[in-house]
C-alpha cells in the first residue's frame, strides 16, 4: 500500500502506524460521511483537490502532453478487449497511454494535474480526475445498460469538469458493469474525441 503515506502527507498527519492484528481500542474516532454514497460535498472535494495539487506542485515538472488515456490493460477485469485499436485512434489525437499502477502517488497527482483531457473506462483510475484543473475534460467509456454507476459523473460535476461518456458493448451483456470487459466502437470514439476537442477549445 505504497500510496497511503504520500496521500496522508498533505494533511500533516504524524505518527502513522499500520496495525496488522486485531486490537481493542479505548477510544476510536471515525469520520462521518460528508455526502450520500456516490455523491460529493462540493466545498470539501474542491478543498481536497487544492490541498493535494498545491502540496505536490513544487515537486512537479510541467508535462507537455495534456491528453491522457488511462489503461486498465494490467487489471484483472474491466479491460478494453480491442484496446490496441483504441490506442491507435487515441494516438492520432496526441493521447498518451498511462498505466497508473506503474506510478507513485505523487506522480499520479502530477500526471492528472497537468492533463486537460482524460479518457478512461469505468474504474478506480478515474478517481485521479480529482487532480484535474477546473474546466478540464473527461470521456468515460461505460458498459451499455449501466445506469447505476454515476459516481464519476457526479464527481466531475462537483469539480467543474466537462463530462462526456461513450456507451460500449461487452463480451457478456448480462455481466455486472463492475467486472465486464468492454468492446469500444472506435469510429464512434473518434467522433466523440473530435466533439470533445471542438467544444472545449
Amino acid at each position: 500500500m505504497s500510496y497511503i503515506e504520500p496521500s496522508l502527507k498533505p494533511f500533516r498527519i504524524k505518527n502513522v502506524k499500520f496495525v496488522n492484528k486485531t486490537v481493542r481500542c479505548k477510544k476510536l474516532l471515525i469520520p462521518t460521511h460528508t455526502a450520500l454514497s456516490g455523491n460529493y460535498n462540493e466545498t470539501i472535494i474542491n478543498e481536497l483537490r487544492t490541498l493535494f495539487t498545491d502540496f505536490y506542485k513544487n515537486t512537479q515538472k510541467k508535462q507537455t502532453n495534456d491528453k491522457v488515456y488511462i489503461s486498465r490493460g494490467k487489471a484483472h477485469c474491466r479491460k478494453i478487449i480491442n484496446e490496441n485499436e483504441c490506442i491507435a485512434v487515441l494516438e492520432k489525437f496526441g493521447f498518451k497511454t498511462i498505466f497508473f499502477e506503474d506510478h507513485s502517488f505523487e506522480n499520479q497527482v502530477k500526471i492528472a494535474s497537468n492533463a486537460k483531457y482524460l479518457i478512461p473506462n469505468h474504474g478506480a483510475g478515474l478517481t485521479n480526475m480529482l487532480f484535474l484543473q477546473p474546466g478540464s475534460n473527461i470521456l468515460e467509456l461505460r458498459k451499455k445498460g449501466d445506469s447505476h454507476n454515476n459516481c464519476y459523473f457526479s464527481l466531475a460535476s462537483t469539480l467543474d469538469l466537462n463530462y462526456f461518456y461513450q456507451i460500449c458493448d461487452s463480451m457478456n451483456p448480462d455481466e455486472n458493469a463492475l467486472t465486464a470487459d468492454l468492446i469500444v466502437d472506435c469510429q464512434l470514439l473518434q467522433r466523440n474525441i473530435d466533439h470533445m476537442l471542438s467544444i472545449s477549445n
